[in-house]
């Protein structure tokens, strides 16, 4: 089995009221997973117009609102029709960056991770640390994202390392000047063998305190040490006759 894949992003959104993020706008598919990423000055995420999508984690740090403050929510939502509704994010207060990403080859039921795991720093510092997870089934998809809070409306973290993983791509890294500004990063990777995958280590332009987390999304295969029913060839050409 192949691990899932990432699929697309949805345009970005960002403001200092309620903003609706879209889905990819077109090529979705009946099952395909979105991981709704949002960033906030430390401050609640609401979702006035949830559209399927349920809390899976978040990490935040600093005073809500305040100026060296972020957190970073993440929503999830199965597709359940080629043109999926669109959440909307209450207005937080200060302000909100926001952006759905879709992946395809997920357990098609039930919660699409395996493991997931997250932590915050609370000091500013370039030095970016993505806590890492034990998977315990074969080929999933590793999800890393990283939140920071500095004002400015460009890219500010580097593509992770980690020796554990392979493919490691980047999909997403802005920052926004809304309200007090921030922002976040959007990684993926492969994790072929069930086991630890260690921290993901990446650089910020500009020193800030930070929200990290890491998902490890799975794919059908979810059942560890089952091996598939192998039938002999003898009983196939009797089943044929």
């Amino acid at each position: 089995m192949a691990a899932p894949s990432f699929v697309a992003l949805g345009a970005g959104v960002n403001g200092i009221a309620a903003v609706s993020p879209p889905w990819p706008a077109s090529g979705n598919l009946v099952d395909d997973i979105a991981l709704l990423f949002v960033e906030t000055a430390n401050e609640v995420v609401t979702l006035s117009t949830p559209a399927g999508f349920v809390l899976v984690t978040l990490q935040g740090t600093g005073t809500a609102a305040g100026l060296a403050s972020t957190r970073l929510t993440i929503f999830w939502a199965r597709a359940t029709s080629t043109t999926p509704p669109t959440p909307t994010i209450a207005d937080p207060g200060d302000h909100v960056a926001a952006r759905i990403a879709t992946f395809r080859g997920c357990i098609n039921t039930g919660d699409p991770w395996d493991v997931f795991a997250g932590d915050v720093l609370a000091s500013p510092s370039t030095t970016v640390t993505i806590p890492g997870a034990t998977t315990t089934v074969i080929d999933t998809r590793v999800v890393l994202s990283v939140a920071n809070a500095t004002d400015i409306g460009t890219a500010e973290t580097s593509v992770p390392t980690n020796a554990a993983l392979t493919g490691i791509t980047e999909h997403h890294d802005t920052n926004v000047t809304a309200g007090n500004g921030g922002g976040f990063d959007i990684v993926s990777a492969t994790k072929a063998t069930a086991g630890a995958y260690g921290t993901s280590a990446a650089t910020l332009v500009t020193s800030s305190v930070q929200a990290r987390i890491t998902i490890a999304l799975k794919g059908p295969q979810f059942v560890p040490g089952v091996k598939p029913t192998v039938v002999p060839q003898a009983i196939m050409r009797s089943a044929v006759r």
